[in-house]
Formats: structure tokens, C-alpha cells, sequence
């Protein structure tokens, strides 16, 4: 079952025996290989059961001036919804917005029924993906992104081995599972791994690439935490620069899958005088200021299911 995701950022300045057998760091390439190909089914069995789930989202967004002073708060309290598009079956997150900033929006549940009635008919997932962007986004301040909550992981894809590479750093334990810490790093460039990057033009700014860790069960190859990183390259930065931080945990669920229970974004800027950027040609090592946070915090999952009826049947059910 496929999802969709998306963000907008702008810059502002094994098989488990043998596993279990060996250290963390006496593993072979094949059999970390293994073990992510296990992750990875994991990965796409969590979206498939993740349908018709429901949770209540807190997220809490806060944007920071120069001088990391928090000038704006929102609280925003939702319904997730997990919806399957009609157009061509992939799973879709889906906010009914209940309060902002502590103050309930009113007819809440008709705007919802009335949205999902005009979202059925929808004739292309371009139109779909469009109007759920717009509905979910329209209180968000600072950092926008669509899609992670459904797709948390991706890297474990066989597709992208080629463009990632994997070491295994440690093993801790983790809700009383065993976890395998795995960190990862992009190599190469890909569509499928791609970042919109709008920075000034004197920083230079050749690319961006991913890097992260998670933490896995050796049992049953689920998240129970991960930490992503999104980096600068520019050759007037000594060293990569990190623009976006992501965090996310797990917990056990009813379903037999681990479900998120807080998620975490950072944005960061490089702290730098324009006039020093401008004037020299040597390699700066910048220190990094907060733009913008975003914390969303999960309530308990459950089933949900949603039919919407249009006008014309209820019409035809009246006769």
C-alpha cells in the first residue's frame, strides 16, 4: 500500500538468529542487508495496517527570531484520519481540526463531511494530493510537511541501496525489546531522496543529502525510534551543515505494529555576517540558530471508518 509524502522548507539565513548470535559490530554487509530487507517489509506492512486507524494530534508550532526568541506559538488539536483514495488506492492522512490555540472551530464535523464529499470526487490523485495538502496545512505556521506520520521510514527500500550506505552502532533495549542502532548516510544522489533548497546565493549550497539512525527490534524488525537529518554541502561550509532535524518515537500498539507517539521537527540556519560570506573566500565553520520547531504528540489509535454518501444517494435511500 503506498503513501504520499511531501515537505516544504525554506532556508531562512538478516535473518535474526545469526544477528542475535553476533556483536553489534561483528555483523557482515549481507547480513545487515537482510536485516533491512525484513525492516523494510515491516515498514510497508506498518502503512497497510495503518489504514482507517485514528488518533487525537497535538502539534504545537513555534517559529524563532535571530536571536532564538520564540515570536510565534500555535497549538493545534486534530483528528487523524487515515483515508484510501478512490482514484488509485494509496493511503492518505487526513486532519479534522477540533481547537486552535485552545479555541474550538465551530461546525467542525460538517466542514469534515463536506470535505471528504468533495474529495470523492476527485478525478486524479494530483487533485487529491492538492486538496488534502491544502485542508491539512491551512493552520500551520513554520514547517510544512504532508505524508511522514503514514511513511516514517523509506531508506530501508531496496531501490535506494545503491544511493545509502549503513553501518550498525550499537544495541541497547528498548520497551523491553532488544534494538539494533543502525545508522545510515546518503552517497549519491537521487530523485526518489530529493530536498527544495532556498538559500542565498553566496553560500553556495551544492546539495543536500540525508543521513540518520534508528532503532530496530532484533525480534520483529519495527521502529521504535528515529532520528533523521537533512545536510548542506557548500564548498564555503568546512563541514556539512544540518538545516533539518526530525525525531520521531514509537510505541507498542493493539494492532501488532509500533505506532508513532511523538514527532519532532527542527530548522536550523547557519549564524553568519553576510559582509564576512561576501568579502573572503576561505571555508566558514558556522555556528547554527532554531527557525522553527514543530512537535506533534499522538493519543491512542484506534479503528476508524469513514463512508461518505452523497446527495444523490441519500435522495434515492429517501425514496
Amino acid at each position: 500500500m503506498r503513501s504520499r509524502c511531501f515537505i516544504l522548507i525554506t532556508l531562512a539565513f538478516l535473518l535474526l538468529f545469526p544477528l542475535l548470535s553476533l556483536s553489534a559490530h561483528e555483523i557482515s554487509d549481507d547480513a545487515l542487508r537482510s536485516f533491512l530487507d525484513k525492516v523494510d517489509e515491516q515498514a510497508k506492512r506498518y502503512t497497510e495496517l495503518f489504514r482507517d486507524l485514528t488518533a487525537t494530534e497535538t502539534r504545537v508550532d513555534e517559529l524563532f527570531d535571530r536571536r532564538e526568541r520564540r515570536t510565534i506559538m500555535r497549538t493545534v488539536e486534530s483528528d487523524l484520519v487515515v483515508l484510501e483514495s478512490r482514484v488509485d488506492g494509496a493511503v492518505q492522512e487526513y486532519l479534522i481540526v477540533r481547537k486552535v490555540d485552545g479555541r474550538p472551530i465551530r461546525n467542525s464535523d460538517r466542514r469534515a463531511l463536506s470535505f471528504l464529499s468533495k474529495l470523492s470526487k476527485a478525478t486524479s490523485s494530483k487533485s487529491e494530493l492538492q486538496q488534502l495538502q491544502s485542508e491539512n496545512l491551512r493552520h500551520v505556521i513554520g514547517i510544512r510537511y504532508y505524508g511522514y506520520i503514514l511513511s516514517p521510514l523509506i531508506v530501508t527500500s531496496a531501490n535506494l541501496a545503491p544511493f545509502l550506505e549503513f553501518t550498525v552502532s550499537g544495541s541497547e533495549s528498548a520497551d523491553g525489546h532488544d534494538v539494533l542502532i543502525i545508522d545510515y548516510r546518503q552517497v549519491k544522489q537521487t530523485p526518489d531522496i530529493a530536498f527544495e533548497i532556498n538559500a542565498p546565493s553566496e553560500l553556495k549550497v551544492r546539495e543536500a543529502v540525508l543521513s540518520g539512525r534508528m532503532w530496530v527490534s532484533k525480534e520483529n524488525h519495527q521502529l521504535f525510534r528515529l532520528e533523521e537529518r537533512v545536510m548542506l554541502i557548500s564548498e564555503r561550509f568546512s563541514e556539512p551543515f544540518c538545516f533539518l532535524f526530525r525525531n520521531v518515537t514509537f510505541r507498542q500498539s493493539r494492532f501488532d505494529i509500533n505506532v508513532p507517539a511523538k514527532m519532532i521537527w527542527e530548522t536550523y540556519s547557519p549564524i553568519l555576517d553576510r559582509k564576512v560570506v561576501r568579502r573572503t573566500d576561505d571555508q566558514l565553520s558556522p555556528g547554527s540558530r532554531v527557525n522553527a520547531r514543530s512537535v506533534s504528540a499522538f493519543g491512542e489509535f484506534e479503528r476508524f471508518n469513514v463512508e461518505v454518501r452523497s446527495a444523490e444517494t441519500e435522495n434515492t435511500d429517501k425514496k
